[in-house]
């Protein structure tokens, strides 16, 4: 879907002008998240912030808004810091083991915080 997303970012009358069903890939991208998002959540519980988080963070990374770049570094970046958030939810208070969720929420919701933040100063 990277093609299709790059050619919606140029504006909705430069995609019809290129063949792309404006409404029909919106929609249909729309239900694809929503569902991709709810089968994540029913799995694997809170989790969502990485998700929120790690396109913003492969944009910063790069320094690109090209979908080919950043739909994998994004998957990458997503899985690392899950990967990290696990570990340290199992390993800060050893003998305990916190919920993985806390700690993806807090480390989420911070950067969440820290991009809007920054979002709301530069306009």
């Amino acid at each position: 879907m990277a093609k299709p997303l790059n050619v919606l970012r140029l504006g909705d009358e430069a995609a019809q002008g290129r063949g792309v069903s404006v409404v029909k890939m919106r929609t249909f991208l729309l239900f694809l998240s929503v569902s991709l998002s709810a089968a994540g959540v029913a799995v694997c519980g809170p989790v969502g912030y990485i998700a929120f988080i790690a396109p913003h963070l492969a944009r910063r990374i790069m320094g690109t808004s090209n979908a080919f770049v950043i739909l994998p570094l994004s998957g990458l970046i997503g899985s690392c810091t899950l990967m990290g958030t696990d570990l340290s939810a199992r390993m800060l208070f050893y003998p305990q083991e916190l919920p993985v969720g806390l700690f993806t929420v807090m480390f989420g919701g911070l950067l969440l915080l820290f991009f809007l933040n920054k979002r709301r100063k530069s306009t």
